[in-house]
């Protein structure tokens, strides 16, 4: 999740900066939907969630975050985190097709739905990965695993915070934990190399290459708006 935020965030920066002083329609947003906090900034994540008039998009989640995305400005893309458990919805599924139409209308705006995984029964779903509804509205992205360069920066990060209490890796260490590291989301990668610390907290010696495996990506589904933001 955190690497597709932040290439969004980097679209919407390059956007500001190209909008600069113009100010006609606003400046951009990255707004994003979860079913436990609602709809919040993602520029400001720890300030309270969006209040939209008139709609309330956690009494009832299947419908409610798609109407407040009705009522979005321009130049804003809207980010659905996990919301793949409602697109078994006929309700949710219609709407997902009309706000798709609404924003392809629009300038610059765009719905992105991000999850690990999606529904996927029948041949069209096993063609496109989407429901049937929605396959045509929407583009599927699968995004990859980072690359060893991504890991080296978490790597990085990891070890130069103190809380972490590890002593950098010298040597053919870090090459060795990077090695290991493929396969792995970014997210998966931090946590197991913290755990490299014995349970004292002191810091462990990276002796071999561990076997860290998976096959887990993320998917995302976006859909242009008119100007192919």
């Amino acid at each position: 999740e955190a690497r597709v935020e932040e290439i969004l965030g980097g679209v919407v920066d390059d956007l500001s900066a190209q909008v600069g002083a113009k100010r006609d329609g606003g400046q951009p947003n990255l707004y994003t939907w979860t079913v436990s906090r609602g709809w919040v900034d993602g520029s400001k994540p720890d300030l309270p969630a969006l209040k939209v008039a008139g709609v309330d998009d956690l009494a009832n989640p299947e419908t409610g975050a798609l109407d407040a995305a009705y009522k979005f400005p321009e130049r804003t893309i809207a980010l659905f985190k996990d919301f793949h458990p409602y697109l078994d919805s006929p309700l949710a599924l219609r709407k997902i097709r009309d706000l798709a139409l609404l924003y392809k209308g629009s300038r610059m705006k765009m719905m992105v739905f991000l999850s690990p995984r999606l529904p996927l029964t029948g041949s069209l779903r096993e063609r496109y990965g989407l429901p049937a509804e929605i396959a045509r509205e929407l583009t599927l992205i699968e995004i990859p695993l980072p690359t060893r360069e991504e890991l080296g920066r978490v790597l990085g990060a990891v070890v130069s915070a103190p809380v972490n209490k590890i002593t950098a890796p010298t040597g053919a260490e870090p090459d060795r934990l990077l090695e290991a590291g493929s396969g792995l989301t970014t997210q998966q990668f931090e946590n197991a190399t913290i755990k490299v610390t014995d349970k004292k907290g002191n810091p462990a010696k990276f002796d071999g290459a561990p076997t860290w495996a998976t096959d887990n990506s993320d998917v995302l589904s976006v859909t242009p708006s008119a100007d192919g933001l």
